[in-house]
């Protein structure tokens, strides 16, 4: 039985690859044609990117939008709930005032670090399926399953537009260098191929992040997606082809991040500045202060 099967997945791997293969080959067979072979393998270039980029979009879009569902309630916080704050003056017009012990307890992990111990091991969520069993996941672990996806999305789809569209061979060496001589819209390269097709589904979620960032007020939350990404971002470059395509996109989510941190951070060091003011209030007035 294990024969058959090992047998059974080796023809498949090699069918696979014959089929691969033989792709490449009317590929480039297309491109040393005189004769309108430019112009259609120009088009069908354009009809994959346009494809795949629909394809991609909609989907990942579909699966961030569902993961909202298994969120875990968030710890609630505003402007007003700072290390170092008159406690009478927490709380907003449609928000009742928190108590010392209130506050103490909303600057806590909450368990919410426990998923950088095995990172490496947590796999995306398959949201179908914990939707199913009423599973709740942090924040946090939403974020990490959205960037492993789309890290592991967005590899294979490079690798295979490296390997179709332009695979390391002299012969198309030559061809490549031949189009570019002769025409004055020559093919796509395998980075502007790539950034064609994900631009739209880097957008969205770029614009995802911003929104739930923006009326954020927890200081935690944002050290924890900084560590998350950056455990991402190490992974890519362990790849310098992998990399190159995706430095950009990391970049921006972390200057996202960091820029709504620095603002966090400014407030609660406000704060404590304005220790000061705050002890000149009646002794009897509540004071938070967290260090």
């Amino acid at each position: 039985s294990t024969t058959n099967n090992t047998n059974t997945g080796t023809s498949s791997s090699t069918n696979t690859t014959n089929t691969t293969n033989t792709s490449q080959q009317a590929w480039n067979s297309l491109l040393t044609k005189k004769k309108y072979g430019q112009q259609i393998a120009m088009e069908l270039q354009t009809s994959y990117i346009d494809m795949m980029n629909k394809i991609y979009y909609t989907k990942y879009k579909y699966y961030i939008l569902n993961c909202q569902k298994l969120e875990k309630s968030k710890i609630s916080l505003n402007k007003y709930d700072l290390l170092a704050v008159n406690v009478k003056e927490t709380g907003g017009l449609f928000t009742k005032s928190k108590t010392a012990e209130q506050l103490v307890d909303i600057f806590k992990l909450h368990q919410r670090h426990v998923l950088l111990n095995n990172i490496s091991q947590a796999n995306y969520i398959m949201y179908h399926i914990e939707e199913k069993k009423a599973s709740k996941y942090t924040y946090q672990e939403l974020f990490h399953s959205q960037l492993q996806l789309l890290r592991e999305l967005t590899i294979s789809e490079y690798d295979f537009i490296v390997q179709f569209f332009h695979p390391k061979t002299t012969t198309d060496e030559k061809t490549t260098e031949k189009i570019q001589q002769q025409e004055q819209q020559p093919l796509k390269n395998s980075k502007e191929i790539f950034q064609a097709i994900f631009s739209k589904t880097f957008d969205f979620f770029q614009s995802y992040i911003g929104q739930q960032i923006d009326q954020s007020y927890d200081l935690i939350n944002m050290l924890l997606m900084i560590r998350i990404l950056a455990y991402h971002y190490q992974e890519i470059q362990k790849e310098e082809i992998h990399a190159s395509c995706l430095t950009f996109f990391f970049n921006g989510l972390n200057i996202k991040l960091w820029t709504k941190f620095k603002q966090l951070f400014d407030n609660h060091y406000q704060s404590l500045k304005n220790y000061k003011k705050l002890t000149k209030l009646p002794l009897n007035t509540p004071i938070h202060f967290l260090i």
